[in-house]
């Protein structure tokens, strides 16, 4: 959508107009909400305060167990670690993963992170050229690391 993206663009007008050169790295987390790992995502949530029914509730509304029925013999339940939790994705999912990758700004020293939802904008100023044609790949070998200590997919 347009208007969360309107303060990025204001701050690339704003440093064209003061001469400065400007990078621009886009990524949308492939699956986002159907890669998250359930047990990190709860870790962060405690982490971020998340406590007590609310943290029960989210948890219970997370995992979920499946298993296998064939006439009167099923199998033992397993918990789904992975994937979409049950609830209506569109309304929870974007906070959660908001959740998950609310450290990724730590990881990143290059460059400057705009993060909504799964959409990841990562900008990055400089008066000389140069700078620049080298800046991406060590954000992209960053926001790498992060993902992989979250087990996500760049």
């Amino acid at each position: 959508t347009e208007s969360p993206s309107l303060p990025l663009t204001e701050i690339w007008k704003s440093a064209l107009d003061n001469g400065l050169k400007e990078g621009v790295l886009l990524h949308d987390f492939r699956e986002a909400f159907d890669i998250v790992n359930h047990r990190i995502l709860q870790e962060k949530l405690k982490a971020a305060g998340t406590s007590g029914d609310l943290l029960s509730w989210l948890t219970d509304s997370v995992y979920l167990e499946q298993f296998v029925q064939i006439q009167e013999t099923s199998s033992n339940p397993k918990s789904q670690v992975w994937g979409s939790p049950r609830f209506n994705i569109r309304v929870l999912g974007p906070k959660l993963f908001s959740t998950l990758a609310n450290d990724l700004t730590e990881s990143i020293t290059d460059g400057t992170y705009y993060l909504i939802a799964d959409d990841t904008t990562i900008y990055f100023l400089s008066e000389n050229i140069d700078d620049l044609s080298q800046t991406p790949q060590s954000i992209l070998v960053q926001v790498h690391t992060w993902c992989l200590s979250f087990r996500l997919v760049l």
